[in-house]
C-alpha cells in the first residue's frame, strides 16, 4: 500500500468522520436542550397556572370569610341593641324593685294576714306603686324574643340580664298580691338562685349579699345594669369606646337613683321597713 496515495484519503475521511461526529453531537445536545427547555416551560406554565388557580381559591375563601365577619359583626351589633332595649324595659318594673329594696316581707305577710287599717294602709301604698309602673304599657313588652339573641352577647352581659329580669319578676308578682289585699306569704322564696346569678356577675359584691340575702340583690339592679352596657359596648366598639367617662356618669345616675329608692318608701312604717345596707 502506498501511503503517500492513501494516507491522505484516510486522514481525510477521520478528519470528515470527526467533524460529522461533532455536527451529530451537537445536533443531538440542541435537540434534548430544546426538549428540555420545551418541558421546562411547561412547567413553569403549569406552575403559574396552579398559582393563579390557588390565589383564586384563596381570594374566595378570605371573601366569604370576610363577608362572614361583616354579617357576624352585624349581628352581634343588632342582638347588643337588642339586649340593651331589654335591659331598659326593666326599668318599669322600679317602682316593685324599690319596694323589694326595704319592705321587709315577712312582716308584711304576718300583717295582711292580720287584716286592719295598717294593712289596708300597705295595700293602698302597693297600689300605687303599682300603678306608678303603667301596667298596661308592661302587658305590651315588644321584647319577649329577647332570648334568641343570647348567642351573639357577651355570658357576662346575658347573666347580668337574667339576674335583672328576675329580680323585676320576683318583686313585680310580689307587690301585684300586696295590692289585692293578700299575704305575698305563698310567694316568698329565698333568693338563692338569684344571689346566685348577681355573685358570678359581680364577685366582689359576695360579701355584701351574703350579709342581706333578701335584699342586697336589689340594691345592686344598678351595678348589674352597668355591667350590660359595658360588656355590649366592648362587644361591638372594642378600646374605641371611652368607657371611664361613660362610667363617672354611670356611677351619678347609679347614686341618684338610690337616693330616690331611699325617699321613696320613707311612708313605710319602720316595723316594715329594713334599712338600706351600705354598698362596698
Amino acid at each position: 500500500m502506498d501511503w503517500n496515495v492513501w494516507g491522505p484519503a484516510i486522514l481525510s475521511s477521520l478528519a470528515a468522520a470527526g467533524i460529522g461526529g461533532a455536527i451529530v453531537k451537537s445536533l443531538v445536545e440542541n435537540s434534548v436542550k430544546h426538549a428540555f427547555d420545551r418541558q421546562i416551560e411547561k412547567l413553569k406554565s403549569d406552575l403559574r397556572e396552579s398559582e393563579s388557580e390557588l390565589q383564586s381559591v384563596r381570594s374566595n375563601i378570605l371573601n366569604a370569610q370576610s363577608a362572614r365577619n361583616i354579617d357576624l359583626i352585624k349581628r352581634r351589633q343588632q342582638a347588643a341593641e337588642t339586649l340593651w332595649s331589654a335591659t331598659l324595659f326593666q326599668r318599669s318594673y322600679s317602682m316593685s324593685t324599690m319596694f323589694a329594696q326595704v319592705a321587709r316581707m315577712d312582716a308584711i305577710s304576718d300583717l295582711m294576714e292580720r287584716g286592719g287599717r295598717e294593712a289596708d294602709g300597705v295595700r293602698d301604698m302597693a297600689k300605687m306603686l303599682w300603678d306608678g309602673q303603667n301596667p298596661e304599657s308592661l302587658s305590651k313588652n315588644p321584647l319577649s324574643s329577647v332570648g334568641s339573641q343570647r348567642l351573639f352577647v357577651p355570658p357576662r352581659a346575658w347573666l347580668a340580664y337574667q339576674a335583672i329580669a328576675s329580680l323585676s319578676a320576683r318583686s313585680s308578682m310580689v307587690l301585684a298580691v300586696i295590692k289585692s289585699g293578700m299575704s305575698p306569704k305563698n310567694l316568698m322564696k329565698d333568693h338563692t338562685d338569684i344571689n346566685a346569678m348577681v355573685q358570678e356577675v359581680l364577685p366582689h359584691q359576695r360579701g355584701y349579699i351574703e350579709k342581706s340575702p333578701d335584699h342586697a340583690s336589689y340594691w345592686l339592679t344598678g351595678q348589674l345594669e352597668e355591667v350590660i352596657f359595658f360588656e355590649l359596648m366592648k362587644s361591638i366598639a372594642g378600646d374605641d369606646y371611652d368607657f371611664a367617662a361613660a362610667r363617672k356618669a354611670a356611677d351619678l345616675v347609679r347614686k341618684t337613683k338610690e337616693h330616690q329608692s331611699e325617699l321613696a318608701l320613707q311612708s313605710l312604717p319602720p316595723q316594715l321597713r329594713v334599712d338600706p345596707p351600705s354598698l362596698q
